[in-house]
C-alpha cells in the first residue's frame, strides 16, 4: 500500500475494508499514518490516546543530539541527527527504520529549549545581540553635534606588509561624532587594538576639535 496514492489507493482500501471489515480503515487515516511515519519512523504509529504529550525522542537521544546541535558554528541538523543514529545503532542496536526522524528531534528541540538559548549556542552571543536582544532605541533629536563622541575598531579587509616584511591586515581604531558619523581621530597599526590605541586616537581628535561632553 505505501507506493499507492490517489484513487488507485482509495480503491484499494475499499477492497481491504470488505476483506477485513474487522480493520477498517480510510483514506485520510492512511495519508496521516503515513506523514507520522515519514516523520517519527515506526514511533509515529503507536497509539496517542489518553491526551499524553508525545514525543518518539527519548531522553537519551535528545540529550546526545543536543550535545551536537546546540554548538557554534551550527552544523547541520542532518549531520547532528547521522551521529546520533550512529550512537543508537551502536549502544543500543537500534536500526535506522525504528529511530525517530529529524524532524523529530527538531520539533523536540524547539519545544525544550528557548530560541534565544538555540540562536545564542549555535550562532554566538554577537549574532543573538543582532537578531533576538532586547534594546533601547536612543533618541537622536536630543544630541548635538559634537557633543558625545563614540570609539571602536575594526580589523581592515587589505593585506599589508608591515617593517618586518610581514603580510598583515592591520586594525584600525577611530573616534567618531556620535550624531553626525564624522570621523575625528584614528590610528592605524598592525598589531590588536588596545587602551594606548584609544587614548591615541582620542587625542588626535581633542586636539583638533576639543573635548567632548560625553564619550560612548
Amino acid at each position: 500500500m505505501h507506493n499507492k496514492k490517489g484513487n488507485v489507493l482509495r480503491e484499494y482500501i475499499k477492497k481491504w475494508n470488505i476483506l477485513y471489515p474487522e480493520k477498517q480503515t480510510s483514506y485520510s487515516s492512511v495519508i496521516k499514518m503515513r506523514r507520522r511515519y515519514k516523520n517519527d519512523g515506526i514511533h509515529g504509529l503507536l497509539c496517542r490516546k489518553g491526551g499524553i504529550p508525545h514525543t518518539s525522542v527519548c531522553d537519551k537521544y535528545f540529550e546526545y543530539f543536543k550535545s551536537l546541535y546546540l554548538i557554534e558554528g551550527a552544523p547541520s541538523s542532518r549531520t547532528c541527527w547521522d551521529s546520533t543514529l550512529g550512537f543508537a545503532m551502536r549502544t543500543d542496536g537500534i536500526t535506522r527504520e525504528q529511530f525517530p526522524s529529524v524532524y523529530a528531534f527538531l520539533r523536540r528541540i524547539e519545544k525544550d529549549v528557548p530560541i534565544g538559548a538555540r540562536s545564542m549556542a549555535r550562532n554566538g552571543m554577537s549574532y543573538f545581540n543582532r537578531t533576538l536582544n532586547r534594546y533601547i532605541e536612543r533618541d537622536y533629536s536630543t544630541v548635538k553635534c559634537g557633543k558625545v563622541w563614540v570609539s571602536d575598531h575594526a580589523q581592515i579587509d587589505v593585506a599589508v606588509m608591515d617593517d618586518d616584511g610581514n603580510i598583515v591586515f592591520p586594525w584600525v581604531t577611530a573616534w567618531r561624532d556620535y550624531k553626525s558619523g564624522k570621523w575625528l581621530g584614528w590610528t592605524l597599526q598592525c598589531g590588536s587594538p588596545n587602551s594606548d590605541r584609544i587614548f591615541q586616537a582620542f587625542y588626535y581628535a581633542a586636539d583638533r576639535y576639543g573635548l567632548p561632553e560625553d564619550v560612548i
